[in-house]
Parts: C-alpha cells; sequence; structure tokens
C-alpha cells in the first residue's frame, strides 16, 4: 500500500520493526556509506566542540571527562573516514584515488576500529546519562542540553555514535573483555583528576568530583555509582551490538582463555 515501507502501516506511524527490518535489508556498501555519512557528521561536530572548548578554556578543559570523550570520539571518526574513504576508492584512477588506496592489497577496516568506535560510545554515553540524572538536575535541562554546543557534546554525539555503532559499523566482534577496558578509560580519568581534587590543584570540574568538599563516604558513594553506571552502559552497548551481530559475538566469546 502507498505509505508503507519504514512507517509500515500507512498512517504515518513509525514501525520500529520495520525500519530494523531496511537496516538488515541494506547492503555492505550501502551500510558502509551510511556509516561513513555519520562518522563525517560526528568529525563535524566534535571539531565544533574542541574549537568552543579550547578557545574558552584552553588546555585547562581537558579536566573535564565531557571534553575527553568527545575528543576521544572524533579521534576515532576521523580514522573511520580515512580507512572507508581507502576502501571506497580502491577502484578509483585519480590522484586522490590512489593516495587513499596505499600500495597493494585491498583495504579494509582493521579490527581494532569498531573496538574503538564502541569505546568511544561507551564514554560519551556515560557523559550523557550524568549530565542527565547529575548535572542537569543541579543546573538545569535547557542549560545542559541546548547552551552553546553543549546540544553536540552532551546529546548529539552520545546519540550518533551509537546510532552508528549499531546500525552501520557492523561486520566485526565486540570481545566480552571490551566492557572491563570501558570501566579501565573512566578509572584512567578518575584517579587522576581525584589527586588532583585531594592536593587542591583542581576544583572539580564536576559536584562528585570536589572530595575536599564532601565526606569520604559521599566520594565513595559516586565512585562506586559512577562505575557501576559506566559498567552497565557498557555490558548494555555490547548487548544491543550482538543482537545484531550475534555470530561474530558469539565467536568472541568462544575465543576467550
Amino acid at each position: 500500500m502507498p505509505g508503507e515501507g519504514l512507517m509500515g502501516d500507512g498512517e504515518g506511524t513509525l514501525r520500529p520493526d520495520r525500519a530494523w527490518e531496511a537496516v538488515e535489508g541494506m547492503s555492505p556498501e550501502r551500510r558502509e556509506r551510511a556509516a561513513l555519512f555519520c562518522n563525517l557528521l560526528l568529525l563535524l561536530a566534535e571539531l565544533i566542540v574542541a574549537n568552543s572548548a579550547f578557545h574558552s578554556e584552553g588546555l585547562r578543559t581537558l579536566r573535564f571527562y565531557t571534553t575527553d570523550s568527545n575528543l576521544f570520539s572524533g579521534a576515532v571518526s576521523l580514522l573511520y573516514c580515512f580507512f572507508s574513504l581507502r576502501r571506497l576508492n580502491q577502484s578509483g584512477k585519480g590522484v586522490l584515488a590512489r593516495a587513499l588506496s596505499g600500495k597493494g592489497g585491498s583495504p579494509g577496516f582493521p579490527g581494532w576500529l569498531l573496538s574503538l568506535r564502541y569505546l568511544a560510545s561507551c564514554c560519551l554515553l556515560l557523559t550523557f546519562f550524568v549530565v542527565l540524572f547529575v548535572l542537569a538536575p543541579e543546573k538545569g535541562y535547557l542549560y545542559e542540553f541546548t547552551e552553546g554546543t553543549k546540544s553536540l557534546s552532551h546529546l548529539i554525539a552520545p546519540l550518533l555514535s551509537l546510532f552508528s555503532l549499531l546500525l552501520f559499523e557492523r561486520g566485526g566482534e565486540i570481545p566480552g573483555s571490551m566492557p572491563l577496558l570501558a570501566l579501565l578509560l573512566t578509572l584512567l580519568y578518575g584517579f587522576p583528576i581525584l589527586v588532583l581534587n585531594g592536593i587542591g590543584l583542581v576544583d572539580g570540574p564536576y559536584s562528585f568530583l570536589k572530595i575536599r568538599e564532601q565526606t569520604p563516604g559521599k566520594t565513595l558513594f559516586w565512585f562506586i555509582v559512577i562505575l557501576s553506571g559506566n559498567f552497565l552502559i557498557a555490558a548494555g552497548i555490547r548487548r544491543l551490538f550482538c543482537r545484531h551481530s550475534a555470530e561474530d559475538c558469539h565467536r568472541a566469546d568462544s575465543e576467550r582463555p
């Protein structure tokens, strides 16, 4: 009937099952082009975020987990665009095509690139949920999700990264140990910033990091909450990914020692 397709019932009602079917039915080439488009959008968004952050705070902006996670995501998108353009231009005859295609062989995606996108998505989603449940109640949802480039760093980039990972950047595996690695990345940020707060070199930048202004019990509480939430987010993203790449995930799990 006219009006069906992704909408499904001809009455303007979105049918998620039809949307998933449409994505599943995409050829690998179309899916790769869609992933490239998402990564180009992400790269543009992260460049805007980085420019604003460094312009307003200089290197001090690196004390924000939001800045670090968005820089990480931008670097991953840059790598994806490079490898994707190599693949898409491997049959070209121009100077750009020759420069991107490299020498010999058929260019492909390195296995670690999917893991980096997964880790970047975990970091960005942690940013999103911390803003949603901790920072926005303190400072206001409108401020945290619309002020300046916050709409990009707090909302659009996290959702776009997840969208690209789950829908388009497939054909690989995410090992079962990856949620622990996502947790390690947060610890690599958390421990130094807590030490710097403790010795008075940094204040915050988030309320739950101001350990000189709160009891040890409250610090421990936030430590457990943030890390637990981080692990649940990472495990949840992998579970969603494995629902549509079950064969790769099962192979990754079976290869674990």
